[in-house]
């Protein structure tokens, strides 16, 4: 009789331990089955092109947070001779918004400044300015567009650029720029750019 007993208490114990390791082996997969899902649904800390989600203050950007400008947007000069005369009257914009504390004004002025600089290789061929002054035009572009970067640059990094400097720098290349204009017949920037299209209509045909 002893030995039935202790043999029936053996079995229940043994059954009572299956249950347990049972239920620990559903409670597992049911993790495991909750963490798949998960991961398959995306709820992570990444959002679905697998950036992570950053707190961003109002106006951590800075004021000069806008898509970049382009030649549609502005007013873009016609000939060579305007477009120096354009570059004087930004330069005069910049400067006097740096000098009246305002340099955060200049944001505009100097991005307009670039798309002409850009484009002034390609005006002062189709105004006509001989093919000898080219390297000059290009060269004083580039030195007035190093200078006006310096200056963009730093308010950027909200600091005040230095003003004298700047006036300094960008006074001799602007010369040059309209020096070379100055010598451009008016009648010829004024024909340049239908001679232009026709060029590149006789280029474009068989």
């Amino acid at each position: 009789m002893s030995v039935y007993l202790g043999r029936n208490l053996l079995s229940q114990t043994a059954v009572a331990a299956a249950c347990a390791l049972l239920a620990l082996g559903l409670l597992g997969t049911g993790c495991a089955k909750r963490e798949t899902a998960n991961a398959e649904h995306g709820h992570h800390d990444e959002d679905s092109h697998g950036h992570e989600h950053h707190d961003h203050e109002e106006g951590e950007e800075g004021d000069h947070d806008e898509a970049p400008l382009s030649e549609a947007d502005i007013d873009m000069p016609r000939d060579f001779r305007g477009a120096t005369e354009r570059l004087g009257d930004y330069r005069r914009r910049i400067l006097s918004a740096i000098i009246s504390k305002h340099a955060h004004d200049a944001h505009r002025p100097l991005d307009e400044m670039d798309l002409v600089i850009t484009k002034l290789m390609v005006l002062a061929r189709d105004s006509g300015v001989p093919r000898g002054d080219w390297e000059e035009v290009n060269l004083a572009r580039r030195e007035l567009r190093a200078q006006f970067d310096i200056a963009h640059a730093a308010i950027d990094k909200e600091e005040t650029p230095d003003v004298a400097r700047l006036e300094e720098s960008t006074a001799a290349p602007l010369a040059r720029l309209e020096a070379i204009a100055a010598r451009v017949p008016a009648t010829r920037e004024a024909e340049a750019q239908p001679v232009h299209e026709s060029a590149r209509a006789e280029e474009a045909q068989p």
